[in-house]
């Protein structure tokens, strides 16, 4: 990923001199600048389209909700149209560690315990943010249809990394549809998209987590359901039980295959 040298110079302003710009192993969706700067070390996240721009814009509204977490989380500093800066916080993603070191087994069950413990961090954060005004999984289900009909995707298939692989999507809303009834929603506070790579790894532990647009109150099983799926897709399939174990989960697995056939859609 190239640098994005224009972008920095557009926040001299809260940095100070600017010493060093470089690509840091964090996140994935979004083009990242570090700056090494007078005042510190900072990220720059560019949006390359409105889409994009709009999730940065919902990230920096989550995370001046979150200043009491930090340094767990980014801070927010500035925008400047489709670039927004925020603090740096240390540590390699999850998936770049797995991927640097390879799936050693006695490794990979750490990763993926810390995996887990550190998203029960997250869900016991209550932060001032607001709560969803009907039921969640209603809302998700009405998404999933949304995306699904108007989209046109009924015929499209869930993919190889999901417990769901190879059911079309008409399945996976049916599934979700018969299930319904014996799913009650259980919100706290969540990532929204609890996958590897927003995860860092620091100090031999993940201390802190990136990406926070989708974060907010939600029901819960759903970061459980994106992680596992996280864990398939980075080589890490045979440890799900250890992220349970490390999140200190106690609830039905069945459930979780309820909210992966809606993270599959959404």
């Amino acid at each position: 990923m190239e640098v994005n040298h224009l972008a920095t110079s557009l926040f001299e302003e809260h940095t100070d001199a600017i010493y060093q710009v470089s690509c840091p192993p964090q996140g994935g969706n979004y083009s990242v600048t570090l700056i090494e700067a007078e005042r510190g070390r900072f990220i720059v996240k560019t949006g390359d389209s409105s889409g994009k721009t709009r999730e940065l814009a919902k990230e920096a509204y989550v995370l001046t909700r979150l200043t009491s977490y930090r340094p767990a989380v980014p801070g927010f500093v500035a925008r400047c149209e489709d670039a927004f800066l925020f603090t740096y916080i240390e540590g390699v993603n999850l998936a770049v560690v797995v991927e640097m070191e390879g799936v050693d087994p006695e490794l990979a069950v750490f990763w993926s315990t810390e995996h887990g413990r550190f998203l029960r961090e997250i869900h016991s954060w209550t932060p001032d943010l607001p709560c969803p005004e009907s039921d969640w999984i209603d809302i998700s289900i009405a998404k999933c249809v949304d995306v699904c009909h108007n989209g046109g995707n009924l015929s499209a298939t869930a993919d190889q990394f999901s417990l769901h692989a190879g059911k079309t999507f008409k399945q996976l809303l049916d599934f979700i549809g018969s299930n319904r009834s014996r799913i009650v929603s259980t919100i706290r506070f969540g990532h929204g998209d609890w996958c590897l790579p927003n995860a860092l790894f620091f100090g031999g532990r993940v201390t802190g987590a990136v990406d926070w647009s989708n974060g907010g109150y939600a029901d819960y099983r759903y970061d459980i359901a994106t992680a596992l799926w996280s864990l398939r897709r980075n080589g890490l399939a045979a440890y799900t039980s250890d992220f349970l174990n490390g999140y200190g989960f106690d609830g039905e697995t069945e459930e979780l295959d309820f909210f992966e056939a809606m993270y599959a859609l959404i």
